[in-house]
């Protein structure tokens, strides 16, 4: 460095030490010597070749404001910190280096209310956010991934709330996956504590987990259908005005996550092996469930999903309510016909078991292909499994037909599920095989697709059974289409959308909707 410039900042440096307050000839020795080799020094980048002076590169903090607040007490002996330099306000006709403090929080005051990230910090450490929202992110995805959500919902709670609320929708998803009724109301009353918010998609993914759970937990889908409500809507009671005494207990009831048919084990597997199966609860437990859940006002869950505009938001949860209300008794009606004897559902069609794997084919999906509802993505292979039917089953009365959901278990689904898959083909009827007497090929097979992978060897032993399930194309058509209108952006809408969310929405009872849809499925179910 060239020795002129040096002495540039030494005599800046001495200026500083002249405009602090009165201190020994030593401690002022001390400043100089500091500010000489923090700032004057050549860098190791200088010395091994930079094309710019160190001189240049080396840059004195500049603090905004007067001279006379800059003005403070004695800072302590020894080196002075990197703020110790600073130069005069405009209205300082000298221009000198004069004496600054390190005080953060006036300098924070002084960028026009603009605070830089380690001023933020600092300013959540003295509210008592005990770590920054980049370190409380990493402890709760750690936790998760132990499947610790309540040591998750704790470390939001200590994180302070700014950071607690941008933490809670990645727990509240976790909690929707593996916690019961009580805990899962635990964080709901968290989430109106930090002034929870959602956007659509993170909604959607929500529900979507909540009905795939079997059996479906009707209270938890109940309170969390009142997020999307607007501030002023009709409130979705956790149990419903005219519930029978059945009714009431199952708003109560917990269910597991349906699992991947990957997970299929072996035929000869003792029970507790046989994959996730519904929780049996005592009373006690239902009792506690039930006081965690009454807990939480739904009134006060109302609004805390995010739409493109208010009125586009009030269309989404109005009918979001709607076709979950009506689902939730479809899924009921759907836990009551599995409860009767196998029998009696192979009598009527809606169960076959005794099917072999006669063959089975996997292919690996891009990335792109089959992008479903949130929560519902496809896995990486799909399977394509052709069973074969044992002798004797009429399929005049097998109702299950191309596009239907179906459920694969291996002794049944309440007892011991093995994951939900679609009917790719069905066994034709004798009239449209045109065969004559005895069956065809095609009446002798039925092929249900599935996501997961698939052991050839291990499936393919010992007999499955095949369940009618729920209408899930019908459900997951009539979601994506009102997450579409709510979440498209601004270039990619139709203009009709618009048109659907100008008259407003509600002014009845949503749960009028399920009732008139519970009579028409247990009609059905006779």
């Amino acid at each position: 460095m060239p020795k002129s410039k040096k002495n540039k900042w030494k005599h800046a440096a001495a200026q500083a030490a002249a405009a602090a307050p009165p201190r020994s000839a030593l401690q002022r020795s001390a400043v100089v010597a500091y500010a000489t080799k923090r700032y004057a020094a050549p860098s190791s980048a200088y010395e091994a070749g930079s094309s710019e002076p160190a001189w240049k590169r080396a840059k004195v903090v500049p603090m905004r404001g007067s001279v006379s607040h800059m003005s403070g007490p004695t800072p302590p002996a020894g080196p002075p910190p990197r703020s110790l330099l600073s130069k005069a306000s405009p209205s300082s006709s000298s221009g000198a280096w004069v004496w600054q403090p390190d005080n953060s929080a006036s300098t924070a005051k002084a960028k026009s209310g603009k605070k830089s990230k380690w001023a933020k910090n600092i300013a959540a450490a003295s509210v008592g956010q005990g770590k920054s929202l980049k370190h409380a992110k990493k402890d709760v995805e750690a936790r998760l991934h132990a499947k610790d959500v309540m040591g998750a919902l704790a470390v939001a709670k200590n994180s302070g709330a700014g950071t607690g609320k941008q933490l809670l929708p990645q727990i509240l998803e976790a909690a929707a996956k593996r916690l019961g009724p009580a805990q899962y109301a635990e964080v709901l009353a968290a989430g109106v504590q930090m002034n929870l918010e959602l956007d659509v998609t993170a909604f959607t993914r929500l529900l979507v987990i909540l009905t795939m759970r079997v059996p479906v937990p009707t209270g938890m889908v109940r309170l969390t259908l009142n997020l999307a409500l607007p501030k002023d809507g009709q409130v979705v009671p956790l149990i419903p005005p005219d519930a029978t005494e059945e009714d009431e207990r199952a708003v109560f009831e917990d269910g597991e996550a349906i699992p991947n048919a990957s997970e299929a084990p072996p035929p000869g597997a003792p029970s507790k092996e046989l994959g996730p199966r519904p929780e049996v609860k005592d009373a006690t437990e239902a009792q506690e469930a039930r006081a965690a859940m009454e807990k939480v006002r739904p009134a006060e869950l109302r609004g805390r999903v995010k739409a493109r505009d208010t009125a586009t938001g009030a269309y989404f949860g109005h009918f979001v309510a709607l076709l979950h209300l009506e689902t939730l008794v479809e899924l009921r009606a759907v836990k009551r016909r599995l409860e009767r004897p196998p029998e009696n559902l192979e009598q009527f069609g809606w169960m076959v078991r005794g099917l072999q794997v006669r063959s089975a084919d996997s292919r690996v999906l891009s990335k792109g292909a089959g992008s479903g509802l949130p929560g519902r993505e496809p896995g990486r292979k799909r399977v394509r499994v052709v069973f074969a039917l044992p002798p004797g089953v009429d399929t005049s009365r097998l109702r299950m037909r191309a596009g239907d959901s179906v459920l694969l278990s291996r002794k049944g689904p309440l007892e011991d599920l093995l994951g939900e898959g679609i009917v790719a083909e069905a066994p034709r009827l004798e009239e449209d095989d045109g065969a004559g007497p005895g069956r065809s090929a095609l009446q002798e097979r039925i092929i249900v697709t599935f996501d997961g992978a698939f052991d050839d060897k291990r499936d393919k032993e010992g007999t499955w059974r095949l369940d009618s399930g729920p209408n899930r194309t019908a459900y997951e058509r009539q979601f994506m289409a009102l997450l579409k209108v709510a979440a498209t952006k601004d270039e990619k809408r139709l203009p009709l959308w618009d048109l659907l969310t100008m008259a407003g929405v509600g002014g009845s009872n949503v749960d009028e909707w399920a009732a008139k849809m519970r009579a028409m499925m247990d009609d059905k179910q006779r």
